[in-house]
């Protein structure tokens, strides 16, 4: 099989009050985001969604974005 186009977009609705801190009631991020996947080759519409169910169920940036994970971070400065 020959992938020829891989194209992701995300879409979402974002409050800038809350990513630019205009409110502190207003969370900095996404209730919500959406994806569609455009995918040309040679390969079958059965085949792309095997693949997709793949990813869906081993990508760790997928499983990031919809699992509740912590978050540390670290700050150099220097």
């Amino acid at each position: 099989m020959t992938l020829e186009k891989l194209e992701i977009r995300t879409t979402g609705n974002l409050d800038l009050r809350g990513f630019m801190g205009l409110d502190s009631e207003v969370k900095p991020g996404y209730d919500k985001i959406n994806y569609t996947i455009n995918v040309k080759g040679d390969g079958t519409v059965e085949q792309f969604e095997r693949i997709h169910q793949v990813v869906i169920a081993t990508s760790p940036n997928r499983w990031n974005l919809a699992n509740n994970i912590e978050v540390q971070g670290d700050q150099i400065v220097g």
